[in-house]
């Protein structure tokens, strides 16, 4: 009995001193892409943002990132928030209220968060989350470019904002 005690502890502590620690690396990778036609450079862009209405903060500063990053270009962006509403009065407070109709638009673009994990939700400082965010161009009522980011973060999903309105304008530039 000794014996069995003995190699279930030596076997239980190699097994747990075995394991790697991953390392969590921050940014946005494209995971997929797909060019459906081609398309025109537009000079207006509606983004549409579904999803859960406790994401309007992410959503609202994805989309002052958004709107800089092409008002630099010279394109003009509308947002519209087509999000669920949730028990929180706060969250639904956020919400803009304006509409916009996407047929003053050259493009839609709809954005929706997918596939959210969360790590080390206890630790504060150490928070750690992953989500995919699916997007989807559309022209003439016609799909033109469709495609995922997985988007790694820490802290707060909005501190890689920069670098997703970034991807967005290098895809829509690419043909």
């Amino acid at each position: 009995m000794k014996s069995f005690i003995l190699f279930f502890l030596v076997s239980f502590s190699t097994v747990i001193f075995s394991q790697e620690k991953k390392e969590f690396k921050t940014g946005v990778k494209l995971i997929e892409k797909e060019i459906i036609s081609k398309h025109q450079l537009p000079k207006t862009i509606l983004f549409e943002f579904s999803g859960d209405s406790h994401l309007i903060y992410f959503y609202k500063n994805l989309s002052k990132k958004i709107k800089k990053r092409f008002k630099k270009n010279g394109i003009k962006t509308a947002f519209n928030y087509n999000l669920k509403e949730a028990s929180l009065k706060e969250d639904i407070k956020e919400i803009p209220t304006k509409k916009h109709s996407s047929e003053n638009y050259n493009q839609l673009c709809k954005i929706e968060i997918d596939n959210f994990k969360n790590f080390n939700n206890y630790k504060i400082k150490e928070r750690k989350q992953k989500f995919n965010l699916d997007f989807n161009f559309i022209e003439n009522n016609k799909i033109v470019l469709k495609g995922t980011m997985q988007v790694s973060t820490n802290n707060t999903i909005i501190t890689e904002n920069k670098k997703i309105s970034k991807e967005l304008y290098h895809l829509l530039i690419s043909k």
